[in-house]
């Protein structure tokens, strides 16, 4: 979840019985900075099958459909082996549906949230409980139409929120990362490259356009393939990012 404007927000756990399905809401929540692995960003991950689909609702604008294609193809030029590839149009059940939906049955909204200035978009994660459940099994993606989108490659205005930004970071989410890094980080602080897994989007105008190094770094390390390193050495997870 994204919010133009947050302080805190706790990471929101459901469980639903039928079909021994379970749910998580990427959510904001700051913190202080403790040493960690990158499990603590991926407490689950995509398994079995590393080339996840995603669909786009009927409700997506066409013109957005090639720039979120674009957004999701920056994770998979990545060394990690996960691909996250767009697959068609479709229906759709409904944001958050984690019965109605088979393996890997993925949707992108367009849709009301909360007007303008609140939450830009959200993540919603279903996962196995019983059989496997550090297992992701479906995962919704829903950004808000009312915000003041910037659609352009070009820098956002003041009051223009980067919708290629939001959507980069969204995907992060759909890839299994879980929270932000910390505000006060080098990497969201303003002191380095501003992150794509940051909280808020840069509001210098430039928003979330490409992955960073700590970004990439994370990644990796829960997908590790044949260039990924299984292990981030370098200190890029020494702050701890809160669930």
């Amino acid at each position: 979840m994204v919010k133009l404007m947050a302080s805190s927000a706790g990471g929101i756990f459901c469980a639903a019985l039928l079909f021994s399905v379970g749910c998580f809401v990427s959510s904001i929540f700051t913190g202080l900075a403790y040493g960690h692995s990158a499990s603590s960003y991926y407490p689950r991950k995509w398994k079995i099958d590393l080339s996840v689909p995603y669909q786009f609702s009927l409700s997506i604008p066409d013109h957005l459909k090639d720039n979120i294609r674009e957004q999701s193809a920056k994770w998979n030029s990545l060394d990690g082996e996960l691909s996250l590839y767009a697959d068609g149009t479709a229906q759709g059940v409904g944001y958050g549906n984690c019965v109605e939906l088979t393996y890997q049955e993925n949707f992108l909204y367009w849709a009301d949230i909360d007007g303008p200035g609140g939450t830009l978009a959200r993540e919603y994660t279903c996962h196995f409980l019983e059989s496997d459940p550090d297992r992701i099994r479906v995962s919704s993606i829903q950004y808000d139409r009312e915000e003041n989108w910037h659609y352009g490659t070009d820098a956002s205005g003041s009051n223009e929120i980067s919708f290629r930004g939001v959507a980069l970071h969204e995907f992060g989410h759909m890839s299994g990362w879980v929270g932000h890094f910390s505000a006060s980080s080098d990497e969201c602080s303003g002191s380095g490259p501003y992150h794509t897994m940051c909280a808020n989007p840069n509001q210098s105008g430039d928003g979330w356009k490409s992955l960073e190094q700590h970004d990439k770094h994370t990644f990796n390390a829960a997908y590790p393939g044949s260039g990924g390193p299984t292990l981030v050495g370098d200190g890029a997870l020494s702050r701890r990012d809160q669930k």
